[in-house]
């Protein structure tokens, strides 16, 4: 099987890529006081990570899944 170096260095690169975004996305942030009840603020704060996250996870299998079929496609 030959194999073009560039693009399976090129794949590599996408696959690390979005393995990382995948991780970020779990990164908690360094947690403030919420007061109890929560104030609205903070809890469009919560809502908004929490797309925040879940566009990350999306980006992060993106770029895996494109590293992958560069990979293969190599």
């Amino acid at each position: 099987m030959n194999r073009s170096v560039p693009l399976a260095a090129l794949a590599g690169f996408f696959i690390v890529v979005g393995v990382v975004f995948f991780l970020f996305a779990f990164k908690q942030p360094k947690s403030k006081p919420v007061s109890n009840p929560p104030k609205k603020a903070e809890l469009r704060e919560q809502a908004e990570r929490r797309t925040e996250s879940g566009k990350m996870r999306l980006a992060g299998l993106i770029f895996f899944v494109f590293g992958v079929i560069l990979f293969f496609a190599s």
